[in-house]
């Protein structure tokens, strides 16, 4: 299904509350944000109330805001698959266009629903690729139909989406495809790469060999087009100790790393808790800003989140989640 109306088809032919949750699931994962708002205002003639509840975020992308958006251009799904997604603006040609690559959690999550995610992009002409992995642990056996390695999946990216041609581009991963999607960015020589609670896994041994190797300004095995300067920043709870250590870890290996800590948070989660205080938006508008200005702007929550685990540990209060 690739549009809001075979999604309503689907739900009217459905009766049974539990498939219906899962085609809502699906509909949230896979359409774009003014295709999920059409659907969603269908809901309560399709189900009723009950069926309302069962979207997810119903009243957030309902509400006044998405509704008027949803009047305006929208992305197109141009393909969707349980690999990968590509939304595009229409008319508008990749030079004047923002990339971003989106890096899922582990089975293709994204902790809010994707189109959630979609909506709180930049304003302006953007294509999106979304990359999703399977049930391989923490990206292990690489990405089905992009490669194995790091160096292979962004050896296709460039190969089939040609990233070098865009005005800008942003490469985004959320909880294990962080430190995967940092290391991607590195790759590519993005402008951006933004990881929202990156975590290796506990073992070593499944973390990709070379997603562990530091950065470098020219890579012999994937030059890709790395001549660009980028910004890597990683997003973690001040109170959450295994994204605060994974955090260090990333920091260790890529130097460049600009630390920002979600202050009182001690969940994995920094998604949620930012749509529910409406700072997702503008923090990632804020990560587009200019080297200089993001390490200004970052500098009091790392300082903050780094004092508030520090005190936590000395007093035996910090948690391990």
């Amino acid at each position: 299904m690739h549009t809001a109306g075979e999604y309503a088809a689907a739900l009217r032919a459905e009766p049974r509350s539990l498939r219906r949750k899962s085609i809502l699931q699906a509909a949230s994962n896979h359409l774009p944000p003014g295709a999920l708002t059409t659907l969603y205002a269908q809901l309560h003639e399709i189900g009723g109330a009950g069926l309302c509840r069962d979207a997810p975020q119903f009243r957030y992308m309902t509400g006044f805001a998405r509704r008027r958006a949803a009047r305006q251009p929208q992305l197109v799904a141009n393909h969707s698959d349980p690999t990968y997604s590509l939304f595009t603006t229409p008319g508008s040609e990749p030079a004047r266009k923002r990339l971003f690559i989106l890096f899922s959690g582990e089975d293709g999550q994204f902790y809010i629903p994707l189109s959630v995610v979609l909506h709180n992009l930049p304003k302006g002409p953007k294509d999106v690729l979304v990359l999703r992995s399977g049930l391989g642990i923490f990206y292990a056996r690489g990405l089905k139909g992009f490669g194995r390695s790091t160096h292979q999946v962004a050896q296709s990216i460039v190969a089939r989406f040609a990233p070098q041609t865009y005005a800008e581009v942003n490469v985004l991963g959320f909880s294990a495809g962080g430190a995967y999607a940092l290391r991607i960015a590195d790759l590519l020589g993005a402008d951006l790469g933004l990881s929202f609670g990156g975590r290796f896994s506990a073992g070593v041994p499944r973390v990709p060999a070379d997603l562990l190797n530091p950065s470098h300004g020219f890579d012999v095995l994937c030059p890709c087009f790395a001549q660009r300067a980028g910004k890597l920043v990683n997003l973690a709870g001040a109170k959450s100790e295994v994204d605060s250590l994974a955090m260090a870890r990333m920091a260790a290996i890529r130097p460049r790393l600009v630390r920002h800590y979600l202050i009182n948070y001690g969940g994995h989660n920094v998604l949620l808790r930012m749509l529910r205080t409406r700072t997702l938006a503008p923090f990632i508008r804020l990560c587009l800003l200019p080297s200089a200005w993001l390490r200004a702007a970052t500098l009091p929550f790392w300082a903050y989140g780094s004092f508030v685990r520090g005190l936590r540990r000395l007093v035996g209060v910090q948690k391990l989640r």
